[in-house]
């Protein structure tokens, strides 16, 4: 136990008095070489600070001072309490020689370390001849005076992930190939058109009791819209679900329990009740996807005048943005709609117009260039809508 107002360290022992031993104020520092020092003095010439004091954070260490081409190995600075002790041992009499509350310790890797190759003889000139350059040096096969283009920036050791950039083919690189991260856990199952099977029960990977609870929560609800409709796009399921959890809950966790997730086809994106095939029954062309972007030619133009005179989106609103109706612009520049909530008749139209019993695996129920014919009209009633904007923010100029 030590007392700082009075610098003496008190040792209690059982039964003694306890001996007091004064502490000096001088203070050392603990200097941890990752080498085996014999000469002191030369050992401090490879530091890059000069004066090392209480206050020093960062002390660097290069095994080569006077070459600028050489990494140093950083230190890392962590607080101690050690005394240095000087004891005797004849008599057995114990001082303190000082207090160390800091140690230096240089524990991580050096990077590459790179040496330069020895520079060209210097030609000799006279009077005002210009010195010559020694083209034979330049064209030998060896390194010159040519700094790495990048150092590493990590010290201390872990694990590469080493992968070959170079790949056979004709495909060449792509770009998943470059990053190997392990895929993360999930119960959703994925399911594409062109698959001879549809999952008929969800995964047997455990929930927590809390998502077990918002299972049973949500249960009798989420079956009612199936029973409604077998196959639902995510917004409007969320819509019509009234109080729902967060959506990444329900997206990852409580939908996977009920439905599987189509990820190529007619019903892209969709999830679908579990054991339900679409591909079955023609009527399920209702609910096949359209998709429909803005183009680029306006995009700027139309935000504008969405922000400026277009209406706001309210809470009503948000409710049935998964619908859609001529006289409404779409709330996203990428909107995804199902047949049965186009509210339009001219669309409805062409789509009847391209119905067909016959299914296929990328235009299900309608033959090919429907949902081409639907954007179309979409692009059309869309920038009329942003002229009529426009009428009307003129005339409450004029």
């Amino acid at each position: 136990m030590s007392d700082e107002n009075s610098n003496v360290i008190t040792i209690q022992t059982d039964g003694e008095p306890a001996p007091l031993i004064p502490v000096p104020k001088q203070r050392w520092l603990d200097l941890l070489f990752p080498v085996v020092v014999k000469n002191p003095a030369k050992a401090l010439t490879y530091l890059t600070e000069s004066t090392i004091t209480d206050e020093t954070e960062d002390v660097e260490l290069k095994f080569r001072p006077n070459n600028p081409s050489c990494i140093p190995l950083r230190s890392c600075v962590k607080p101690c309490v050690k005394l240095v002790l000087k004891v005797n041992k004849k008599t057995l009499d114990v001082s303190v020689l000082a207090v160390m509350r800091k140690k230096i310790e240089f524990n991580n890797l050096a990077d590459f370390q790179y040496q330069y190759a020895p520079p060209p003889p210097t030609p000799n000139y006279c009077g005002l001849q210009l010195p010559l350059f020694d083209y034979d040096y330049v064209k030998q096969d060896k390194i010159l005076r040519v700094n790495p283009p990048k150092y590493s920036t990590k010290d201390k050791p872990f694990e590469y992930n080493y992968c070959n950039l170079t790949r056979q083919g004709d495909k060449g690189i792509r770009a998943g190939d470059l990053h190997h991260r392990a895929p993360r856990p999930s119960i959703v199952i994925h399911w594409k058109a062109t698959d001879t099977k549809v999952p008929t029960a969800p995964k047997t990977n455990p929930l927590s009791e809390l998502k077990q609870r918002l299972v049973k929560r949500y249960k009798d609800r989420i079956e009612e819209l199936f029973r409604i409709r077998p196959i639902w796009i995510f917004q409007a399921f969320l819509n019509n679900m009234g109080q729902s959890p967060k959506e990444s809950v329900l997206r990852s966790e409580i939908l996977p329990c009920f439905s599987y997730y189509c990820i190529q086809g007619p019903w892209k994106a969709m999830w679908i009740r579990y054991g339900y095939d679409p591909r079955t029954d023609s009527a399920n062309r209702a609910y096949q996807l359209v998709d429909f972007r803005y183009p680029r030619n306006f995009e700027r133009g139309l935000e504008g005048k969405r922000l400026e005179k277009g209406p706001a989106i309210s809470n009503d609103d948000s409710k049935t943005c998964h619908i859609y109706t001529a006289n409404k612009l779409p709330p996203k520049r990428q909107s995804h709609y199902q047949v049965c909530d186009i509210h339009d008749s001219a669309c409805q139209a062409v789509l009847r117009s391209y119905e067909t019993a016959v299914f296929s695996s990328t235009d299900g129920f309608y033959r090919e260039g429907a949902t081409k014919a639907v954007r179309a009209i979409m692009v059309a009633q869309i920038w009329e809508h942003c002229k009529d904007f426009e009428r009307e923010f003129n005339d409450e100029i004029t």
